[in-house]
């Protein structure tokens, strides 16, 4: 019976032993690196900070490290803010409403889809990438094509409305790449 005891008492020890620190597990979301705060509170005004992490820049294999901040905007929307190092890297924010969206790009969008029940549209992201002029738009939709019914369409525009990816699939979803 004691060695029945004493056996339980070993492997609870090791178990325990072996598992990190809460702490290792889930990040500290409220500190950020202070370069990247003041661009942010500069660049986003009012945004409501969700969630946040600092991460070893696993995928592009540089010593850089990678801060996504998981924000709402002041009208809801939902945002993902990206930085590279300490330099801002992109701005994605998912729409909640087409109405949101520039003239020029929603004139488009009735373009390539024609006439179309409202709720067809199940995505839109505008995304604003350091090195790229303008913001682009990504809008995800339903649409019944000959070989398959409610079929996944993508539309990619800048802001001026041009047509720069029109496809049937999903793109990469901009907030990670």
């Amino acid at each position: 019976m004691k060695r029945v005891l004493f056996l339980s008492l070993l492997t609870a020890a090791l178990l325990l032993a072996s598992c990190g620190s809460e702490s290792d597990i889930h990040p500290d979301y409220t500190k950020l690196p202070e370069n990247v705060s003041q661009d942010f509170s500069t660049r986003c005004p009012g945004f409501t900070i969700k969630s946040a992490g600092t991460y070893s820049d696993f995928y592009h294999s540089s010593d850089n490290e990678e801060t996504f901040i998981r924000c709402t905007d002041t009208q809801g929307n939902e945002c993902v803010v990206s930085y590279t190092g300490s330099q801002w890297n992109r701005t994605v924010r998912t729409l909640t409403d087409e109405q949101q969206l520039p003239m020029a790009v929603q004139n488009s969008l009735t373009a390539c889809l024609g006439e179309r029940p409202a709720n067809d549209i199940y995505e839109i992201k505008e995304a604003d990438f350091a090195g790229l002029k303008g913001r682009e738009y990504i809008i995800r939709y339903h649409q019944d094509t000959p070989l398959a019914p409610n079929y996944v369409h993508t539309l990619m525009t800048d802001a001026d409305g041009t047509v720069l990816r029109l496809c049937t699939y999903s793109l990469n979803d901009p907030d990670y790449v």
